[in-house]
């Protein structure tokens, strides 16, 4: 929850601020195959390439065993918002070498545009919204405005 503590804590009217859960897919296979190392390595190596591809303020952290959570304050709306998530899924799509081989990371997103400062457990639940609604629709991402996420 710090890092949603943080994003709300920079989030206002003026600036809004959108939270992105990115979750790996078929991680169970890969560590079958590979080793548990294997998974580890994968979602580290999409850390850091989105820390060096996101903006110096952005926050990009662990979130369980199989996911990143994302924070992106200081947004100017929806629409950068979007750019913010295309960038995203464009650093997951790209392989990452493992044992000599190249894996390309299966991901799902969820996020909310947070346009006002809510507590952490709302923005939580919005993303889980938002990453559900991606899912079965079988999307690769979802934005969903504060508004529309709603309680579970």
């Amino acid at each position: 929850m710090d890092l949603l503590t943080q994003v709300v804590g920079r989030a206002c009217p003026a600036t809004p601020a959108a939270v992105a859960l990115i979750q790996f897919r078929r991680c169970r296979p890969l560590a079958v195959v590979f080793g548990v190392d294997a998974v580890e390595t994968l979602i580290a190596g999409v850390q850091a390439r989105l820390r060096e591809a996101l903006r110096a303020g952005d926050l990009v952290e662990r979130f369980g065993d199989t996911a990143l959570l994302v924070g992106l304050p200081g947004l100017y709306g929806a629409s950068h918002a979007e750019l913010a998530l295309q960038r995203i899924l464009r650093e997951c799509a790209e392989p990452q070498p493992i044992q000599g081989r190249s894996i390309t990371p299966l991901v799902n997103i969820g996020a909310v545009l947070a346009e006002s400062q809510q507590p952490p457990d709302t923005l939580l639940r919005g993303v889980l919204a938002a990453l559900d609604q991606a899912l079965r629709a079988g999307l690769p991402s979802l934005l969903a405005r504060e508004e529309e996420a709603g309680p579970l």
